[in-house]
């Protein structure tokens, strides 16, 4: 976490009860960042499975291409300090998918697929290498900027965006009806550019917005739950040193992982 005097953010992830059962590394990613005029989270969840078995490393080449590519749309946004529209929210999206496709490809030059690897890939998937190559590392990718008089929010997969504002909680994105039983649209797609789901809001009455991978949710009974926890984190952040807050938060995410979902968690929040 990081502060100034208008803006702050964090971001935690921590591994789920079930991949320390298993062995597994974390499939989670996240990172909270922001200068003296804005703030930015970005949460992403591999997927985990035997045909993403590179999904932590896609996780994490996520994050970098999204904090690079929104650190220099905020450089650029100063430069020129035009308003922002929906379909510059879009290009940013396609260029962060554009740049994770490169680092994925970077890192299989220098990390070929072993044999072993190759034949988990080839039945899957035969006749397409560059897919081939995407699905080992596939990963969902949120992200939220405060900038200007607006934030700017990107989505492609599942997860959880909310924005709070004087009128209370409300869900930003428009909804995707395949994300539902487990499925998940993803930064591996071919067709990701058109998955992805954008919206640019004015920040008048604005208070945060928080960002979580669906193992956050999925360790609730339901929404109303689900939402007092993210109110009581909120609380908490808001009224305690961040060294404690921050080590709460350690403690607790463990605990919330085991009783609930077992899987992955990470959260993000930034004000403003």
């Amino acid at each position: 976490m990081m502060s100034s005097k208008k803006y702050s953010a964090f971001s935690f992830s921590q591994i789920g009860a079930s991949h320390c059962k298993t062995g597994k590394e974390c499939q989670d990613a996240s990172l909270a960042f922001h200068g003296y005029d804005y703030a930015a989270a970005i949460v992403c969840d591999g997927h985990g499975g035997d045909k993403h078995f590179r999904s932590g490393v896609g996780a994490r080449l996520a994050v970098e291409a999204g904090r690079d590519a929104i650190q220099q749309f905020v450089s650029e946004k100063r430069r020129f300090r035009q308003n922002i529209s929906e379909e510059e929210i879009s290009h940013l999206g396609k260029s962060i998918i554009l740049s994770w496709r490169m680092k994925v490809a970077g890192h299989i030059c220098e990390n070929p697929f072993s044999v072993a690897e190759q034949k988990i890939l080839s039945p899957n998937i035969p006749f397409d290498q560059e897919r081939n190559g995407l699905t080992a590392y596939g990963t969902t990718f949120l992200a939220a900027i405060l900038c200007r008089e607006y934030l700017c929010l990107l989505q492609l997969g599942d997860g959880d965006i909310r924005v709070f504002s004087e009128k209370g909680c409300i869900v930003p994105m428009p909804p995707d009806n395949r994300l539902q039983f487990g499925a998940t649209t993803s930064l591996c797609d071919l067709d990701a550019y058109a998955n992805l789901r954008t919206r640019a809001i004015n920040i008048k009455g604005i208070k945060g917005c928080w960002l979580s991978s669906d193992g956050i949710k999925n360790s609730f009974c339901d929404e109303k739950d689900f939402i007092a926890f993210i109110r009581m984190v909120k609380k908490e952040y808001r009224e305690k040193n961040f060294l404690v807050f921050s080590k709460e938060i350690k403690d607790f995410l463990p605990a919330l992982t085991k009783r609930g979902s077992g899987d992955d968690l990470s959260i993000a929040y930034i004000t403003g």
